[in-house]
């Protein structure tokens, strides 16, 4: 009888309780063809891609306490990814292509439009089964963008710059006070969180057409 694979969550579940190196390395294994995808697009460098996925899985690796088996561990992964990233940027002082897609603030305590698109691993897909899910992903970054681009007047230039741009609110408070006076980083963090509000009902509604 053939034997069921695991499905990412009962892997990491079980190398956080047992700290096994076979269940990380099955971890490892399941979730590299994806990781090297994502990061690729992000960085456009096959060279430097795989030293970056390196580097997260040692950080995966280190940090398994932190994650909570309530969520998926792709987007747990994935996030920290996505940190890596853009630490990788930040050290060159360059940013990349696909930032204005995913979210640039580099505040802690802000989210990246990351959260919000990344999709729910589908535990029986296979390798091949991938390219159907890059699409999506494709649909869903241009659905944000446009949709960034259409909201309301109060909230626009604020995602603009936050997630286009990747604008901290510190710098964007200091722009905006240019255009309209009082506006403070309290502000910016309140039009952020209201305009990012709107932007998830409207990708919600987009997912429930697909």
């Amino acid at each position: 009888m053939k034997q069921r694979k695991k499905t990412y969550r009962e892997l990491a579940s079980e190398f956080k309780r047992t700290k096994s190196e076979k269940s990380f390395t099955e971890l490892y294994h399941k979730m590299y063809p994806g990781m090297i995808r994502y990061v690729t697009k992000i960085v456009k460098d096959g060279d430097l891609a795989q030293d970056l996925v390196s580097e997260i899985f040692a950080k995966v690796h280190a940090k398994i306490h932190t994650y909570d088996p309530a969520w998926e561990i792709t987007t747990w992964a994935y996030r920290i990814a996505y940190n890596q990233c853009m630490g990788h940027f930040r050290k060159k002082k360059k940013q990349p292509i696909t930032l204005s897609l995913l979210g640039g603030n580099t505040e802690d305590e802000d989210s990246s439009l990351m959260e919000i698109l990344l999709l729910r691993e589908d535990e029986s897909m296979s390798t091949d089964e991938h390219i159907e899910e890059d699409e999506l992903i494709k649909q869903q970054f241009n659905f944000t963008k446009d949709a960034i681009t259409a909201l309301p007047p109060m909230y626009k230039p604020y995602m603009v710059e936050c997630f286009f741009n990747g604008k901290t609110y510190k710098e964007i408070a200091a722009m905006m006070q240019k255009h309209e006076r009082g506006v403070t980083v309290q502000t910016v963090k309140n039009r952020i969180f209201r305009g990012r509000k709107i932007l998830k009902g409207q990708i919600k509604s987009f997912e429930a057409a697909l």
